[in-house]
């Protein structure tokens, strides 16, 4: 049986937004927000003013902003300057906040706070809210009132705040003693620690050890044997050796342990040990009966790291091991002196000395998660404790700087001791916080970036929207003036070795350059770990700025924005005019390209008939559109056809293709195969700006052998050079001739860039190379005078590597991977419109799928997994049949009735061979079409392997499908043309490791996400699954659509679905009961 619910959410636009958008606008901080619509609403309020004076009030979600619609006259060269000013007031703005250092105040905590590696671990108590700037200021009497009206915990006195007191690293410690710790600070039912807390204040040592290694003996009083006698090591810890001076450490020898040694009770129980029958070579029985090891005892002095109590554990007596005042002598309870044998691995624990002593401050602390189960009855010594004890707990150590004393040395002259460790310390945990907390990248809109509305271009045969109209405005600024695509970021070139390490170690990760130890302390420096009262003295090693000139921008839009007009808009408005203004990057390129008037657009195979069919709506009657879909298509293609379109659009795919790449070959009579431009080999002169732009050039470069790429490319020129010699009139006409490597483009605009693997790769560096690495690779070396990129799918959260990864892919190459930098970029170079799309309603359910006991059974082995395989096994039934059938001679069979007798078995075809997760699938569509039967559905899933399986048990059922999945060009256009055509083709089966982007299937009007996605982020899972809706739910739909995700109860899914916020699961679902509930959004 299955449960069906219909689900109360978001409308689907919302959706659309949230998924796309999250980690840009909504992660913005709010004050930073408001700042910036501020800006912006400066920067455009000049022009706002011009169009209501010209202008009648409209009405709308736009006119709620004040911002009317332009006049009839509007001008597109007012519209372009006004955009070109708003973009120089975007980059005004951005560089009034450049040279702003992370704040050197911002990393303060003082004890017993501590500062983590993620903020989200961040240790702090109610004296402070973990975020300390500038100078301290007195209590507030009136807070100070609300604070007790509020009942505040009182605070324990060792825990009070000491702004003297600065945290600067912390590392994990195992000892075998557990510290009292306070009520309420573990979760008793598991033991693990709930809320970390410090403990107890320590000095650290490195001292020698006695170890022992002697036999052990049994509680029954004989010698513990396995293949021969077992061993244990003891340790012995000198009571006084915390407070010897290292010369009476070095002398110190076994015979100072003997005493201690003799405490043991092991030698009273050594003296009255039983012979064991059979071992007559390991034992000595002695005259009194008693046996004794062959092997003896051996005796050694190692050294080891000891803690010990400067004063009680803080909750000796009030914690959930409390001990009675003066009950218990120090080596046997938690007072002052008692020490301890401690491991670590950190280098600033293990390395410590004594002369540190006086300026540090030294506490353990609880872990959170970590078990802390009481102490054993036993007696524990810490004089004395066997080595399976040794690290039975685990603390941090936090290390605190004494901030007075110190800078007080500092300023003496005086060398503070493991000063500069501590201080690398601080630089690692920055960078860790930075990378596990990314910093909030903003993507402007185009309303409040303050763009104008330029007219809808003459003889384009759609009217653009509103925020289309801003849109094209801020590209052609862009595209027309060089001062408006120009941004500052830093400048790396030529720079002294202090200033670029300072750069590399600190500012590429998002690191202050200075910090100041303590309020009105001392400077230290990151990079060099140098002190200074004043960080003017290293004003020389600061980066100054550049100008960069970004011949490229991203439209980032949400899905149903329509990106694909606004891009055809733009070939509209700015058409190729003249050779003479293609900015050359060397004089000696004219010889070498061929100048096409053309915009390449290049997409992903099964979208080519359809941005052909939208351009053919859209451009002005005349406008040559050229395909390049197939080899067949590059074989009928001439030059004429390359150099006089208006618009190619051409299919990443056949630029990865052999065929075309030994027709290359063929064309320049080369001995070897193919190679691709210089440019994928080399890195141009003056891309090495960036501190990390090398590994960033190569994730998209080749390394063929150098030799044939230099050969190859020689030939190429002087083809090409024979090609101008002949002139167009002469050679236009030849088929099969095209070479695109050697084509200089007007205007190259991508869609789906952030598919392309350079662009996923920045967030995974060891991700597998992708089929079309050739393609992408000879794609960023194309010359062009502007690219384009288009996408409405950008990382969440968007990390600035990220950033930079797209600049890249639409041809900037020198854009730093700073947040400083990439912001620059944003601000002026990506747009986005969120405009409030008009779509029919759009009902949403859930399904829930009970397994059978067997099915349970036969997953409960995987549950250890990865979670993508736990997601396979709760849907691929037949693989589960297939590969335990042979091994168990088990079949699983469904004890669950099908709602109808003929749905059981169709043709010989046992749904129950699939599985309860396919045959609640069947079932599903069959309702369906029985109650509309001009319904059709996609059935979206993440993974091929799935898709395969289902479409194979749709056909054994009768149900008319198709797959797009894998494949060549004419099979998926094929798929889709069926889909759309033929009225017994009912279901669609989508793929998300195929590209789906930009897809239009509006003949469907259900959607089913046949399970949780997956995803880096829950937003990018989010993103995923509405790429799928998105196919059906967009401008042009003209019917309601019913989303439906079918989820299998009780497994990964269930756990999956619960992180959906637009998701509920009422109680009657739990109980088993069907429910049927509607819920639309708009």
């Amino acid at each position: 049986m299955f449960v069906a619910i219909h689900v109360q959410g978001a409308s689907f636009t919302e959706l659309l937004a949230d998924s796309h958008h999250r980690g840009q606008n909504d992660s913005m901080p709010k004050s930073r927000h408001k700042d910036a619509t501020k800006a912006d609403d400066s920067i455009a309020e000049p022009k706002r003013k011009r169009q209501r004076a010209n202008s009648p009030t409209t009405t709308g979600p736009e006119s709620e902003l004040h911002l009317d619609a332009p006049s009839d006259e509007f001008d597109d060269r007012n519209a372009v300057s006004d955009s070109q000013a708003a973009i120089v007031g975007q980059q005004d703005n951005a560089m009034s906040n450049f040279d702003e250092d992370v704040p050197a105040e911002a990393w303060w905590r003082f004890y017993p706070d501590v500062l983590s590696r993620k903020p989200e671990d961040d240790v702090t108590g109610p004296w402070c809210d973990g975020d300390f700037s500038g100078e301290l200021a007195a209590p507030d009497d009136d807070e100070s009132e609300r604070q007790q009206q509020a009942e505040t915990p009182a605070v324990h006195p060792q825990l009070a705040n000491d702004t003297n007191e600065l945290f600067v690293s912390s590392g994990g410690a195992w000892v075998q003693l557990r510290l009292p710790m306070p009520p309420g600070s573990l979760d008793m039912s598991t033991l693990k620690c709930v809320d970390p807390t410090v403990l107890a204040d320590v000095t650290i040592r490195k001292v020698p050890v006695l170890r022992v290694r002697r036999p052990r003996i049994t509680s029954d009083g004989f010698f513990e044997y396995s293949w021969g006698i077992v061993t244990e090591d003891m340790y012995y810890v000198h009571p006084n050796s915390t407070n010897m001076s290292p010369e009476e450490l070095a002398s110190l020898t076994v015979n100072d342990f003997a005493e201690l040694e003799a405490k043991d009770p092991y030698y009273d129980r050594a003296n009255h040990v039983n012979p064991t029958e059979g071992r007559e070579d390991d034992e000595v029985v002695n005259s009194d009966g008693s046996a004794e090891a062959e092997m003896g005892i051996e005796r050694s002095l190692v050294t080891r790291l000891v803690f010990s109590l400067n004063s009680d554990a803080f909750w000796r007596h009030d914690g959930d091991c409390p001990e009675r005042p003066g009950s218990n002598f120090h080596q046997d309870s938690y007072a002052t002196g008692r020490v301890f044998i401690a491991s670590s691995g950190t280098n600033n624990i293990w390395d410590w000395t004594a002369d540190r002593d006086q300026y540090y401050r030294i506490v353990l602390c609880s872990v959170k998660d970590k078990p802390y189960p009481p102490p054993g009855t036993h007696a524990m010594s810490s004089y004395y404790v066997p080595n399976h004890e040794l690290e039975q707990y685990q603390y941090d150590v936090s290390i605190y700087l004494k901030t007075d004393i110190v800078n007080a040395a500092l300023r003496k002259g005086i060398q503070v001791p493991g000063l500069k460790d501590q201080i690398a310390s601080v630089l690692q945990i920055l960078e860790a916080r930075h990378k596990n907390s990314p910093p909030h990248l903003y993507v402007p809109n185009t309303i409040l970036a303050g763009h104008a509305l330029s007219p809808t271009p003459l003889g384009f045969q759609l009217e653009l929207r509103d925020f289309q109209k801003r849109t094209l405005a801020w590209l052609l600024a862009l595209e027309r003036s060089r001062h408006a695509r120009t941004i500052r970021i830093h400048h790396v070139v030529g720079l002294s070795p202090p200033a670029q390490q300072l750069f590399e170690r600190t500012t590429m990760f998002g690191c202050p350059n200075w910090i100041r130890l303590g309020p009105g302390g001392m400077w230290a420096n990151l990079a060099t770990l140098e002190m200074a009262e004043d960080p003017s003295v290293w004003s020389d090693q600061q980066v100054g700025t550049a100008e960069l000139e970004c011949r490229g921008a991203l439209e980032v839009s949400m899905v149903g924005a329509g990106k694909t007009v606004m891009a055809l808009s733009l070939v509209t408005a700015n058409p190729f005019r003249s050779a003479r203004v293609i900015p050359w990057d060397d004089p000696q390129d004219k010889f070498k390209y061929l100048v096409s008037r053309a915009t390449l657009i290049v997409v992903r195979s099964n979208l080519v008939m359809q941005w052909v069919a939208e351009a053919q709506k859209a451009l002005p009657l005349g406008y040559k559109i050229v395909q390049v879909a197939t080899i067949r298509d590059h074989l009928d293609l001439t030059w004429n056809d390359v150099l006089l379109a208006d618009v190619v659009i051409i299919s990443l795919e056949i630029l990865q293709d052999t065929d075309y790449q030994n027709k290359v070959a063929e064309l320049i009579r080369v001995d070897g195969g193919y190679c691709l431009p210089r440019a994928a080999y080399q890195q141009a002169p003056g891309n090495d700006m960036s501190a990390d732009a090398w590994s960033r050039w190569k994730r998209w470069a080749q390394e063929p052998a150098p030799t044939d790429a230099v050969a190859f490319n020689d030939l190429m020129d002087a083809h090409v050079a024979q090609l101008h010699e002949r002139t167009r009139a002469l050679f236009g006409a030849d088929k099969g001739c095209v070479i695109f490597d050697r084509v200089y483009w007007y205007r190259i605009v991508i869609d789906g860039i952030h598919e392309l693997s350079h662009v996923q790769g920045a967030r995974a560096y060891d991700e597998e190379a992708a089929d079309t690495r050739t393609a992408e690779t000879l794609l960023f070396c194309l010359k062009t005078r502007f690219r384009l990129g288009l996408t409405a799918a950008l990382p969440s959260p968007m990390r600035p590597a990220d950033v930079s990864a797209l600049a890249e892919a639409v041809g900037v190459r020198n854009l730093l991977s700073t947040v400083a930098d990439t912001q620059a970029f944003l601000n002026t170079h990506v747009r986005r419109s969120d405009p409030d799309l008009a779509i029919l309603t759009v009902h949403f359910q859930t399904i829930w799928v009970d397994l059978t006991p067997a099915e349970l059974d036969l997953m409960a082995p995987h549950q250890q997994q990865s979670v993508r395989s736990q997601l396979l096994m709760c849907n691929l039934r037949r693989q589960i049949n297939d590969d335990v059938v042979p091994a168990t001679g088990i079949m699983v069979k469904s004890d669950v009735p099908m709602d109808e007798p003929e749905e059981g078995k169709v043709g010989g075809a046992e749904s129950t061979n699939y599985g309860s997760k396919i045959k609640a699938l069947v079932q599903f569509v069959r309702r369906v079409v029985r109650a509309d039967p001009t319904s059709k559905l996609i059935l979206f899933s993440q993974f091929h392997q799935l898709t395969a399986l289902m479409a194979h048990a749709f056909t054994e059922f009768g149900i008319g499908n198709v797959k797009l999945m894998g494949g060549n060009v004419i099979s998926k256009r094929r798929a889709v043309t069926l889909f759309r055509n033929d009225p017994d083709m009912k279901v669609l089966f989508l793929s998300a490791e195929d590209s789906v982007l930009g897809l239009q299937l509006t003949e469907a009007n259900h959607v089913v996400i046949v399970h949780p996605f997956l995803g880096e982020s829950e937003a990018m899972a989010r993103a995923y699954e509405m790429q799928g809706c998105a196919r059906a739910v967009r401008a042009g739909q003209e019917r309601e659509v019913t989303i439906t995700r079918f989820v299998t109860r009780g497994t990964i899914e269930e756990e999956l679905t619960a992180r959906r916020n637009d998701l509920h699961r009422p109680q009657a679902a739990v109980d088993g009961v069907e429910v049927e509930e509607s819920g639309v959004g708009n």
